[in-house]
């Protein structure tokens, strides 16, 4: 995939999460720039240290410290890791899925060099990067954001100085989960700022994109960006519609 030919980057940001699902690899690979939020709230019982898979759960179970921590401090068990990497294998079994290859490459890249400490975010960061390699996202620039935001700022300012600390330009497209429509203020949105929500299209199942890569390696990256649309905040935004034209 070619970077973005459009004036203003695209871009995206999420707290780093275990092989996260379809949607989450929708806005990175249509991004030219990815934000990896570490200097957050680590969601304990979320999704970043575990995702579907089919019917089965993937977890990697992290220490109790995590609850009150942050995502660049969180820990993961280590001793959890055979179990886990079980799970994905046996999956496999039984059945000649066409991406079976991808998928232990991934696996093995991931757990096959356990970080020093045990941080829960330098493995799913390598589990980052064996799933990029795969889909083959060479164009996206991926920054890690340690930073612990300050508390008086409301989560639109937080976001704003979180992109404005890696992406210098005035102008820029940005990609937001469904979820942002609860909290983004447009008081506080930068004037030279267009944004989209992502929205899932019809039958987009929430699991891990493993699911997609066993089934379709082939086209993988295709199937993930063809499952997402997105919509513009205002009318404003969507006098920008030529920077996503290509997304749906």
């Amino acid at each position: 995939m070619q970077p973005s030919p459009y004036p203003r980057p695209v871009v995206s940001s999420h707290q780093p999460s275990l092989w996260p699902w379809v949607g989450y690899w929708a806005k990175v690979a249509a991004s030219d720039v990815h934000i990896m939020t570490c200097g957050v709230q680590f969601d304990y019982g979320g999704y970043q240290n575990r995702v579907q898979l089919g019917a089965a759960w993937l977890t990697l179970p992290v220490e109790r410290s995590a609850k009150a921590g942050m995502v660049q401090d969180a820990r993961y068990h280590p001793e959890a890791i055979p179990r886990l990497r079980q799970t994905v294998l046996e999956a496999l079994a039984g059945k000649r899925w066409p991406g079976a290859e991808q998928i232990r490459f991934i696996v093995a890249r991931t757990f096959d060099d356990p970080p020093i400490g045990n941080f829960l975010l330098d493995l799913n960061i390598q589990g980052f990067k064996a799933v990029s390699q795969v889909l083959g996202l060479t164009h996206v620039k991926t920054f890690l954001d340690t930073q612990v935001p300050d508390g008086s700022f409301s989560k639109t300012e937080r976001l704003v100085a979180r992109i404005q600390r890696h992406v210098p330009e005035e102008r820029i497209s940005y990609l937001a989960g469904s979820g942002a429509r609860g909290y983004l203020d447009r008081a506080t949105w930068p004037s030279g700022w267009s944004l989209r929500f992502q929205n899932a299209k019809e039958g987009v199942a929430p699991d891990t994109v493993l699911s997609v890569i066993a089934r379709r390696p082939d086209d993988a990256l295709s199937v993930v960006l063809g499952a997402f649309g997105y919509q513009p905040w205002s009318a404003r935004d969507e006098a920008h519609s030529g920077d996503l034209a290509a997304l749906g």
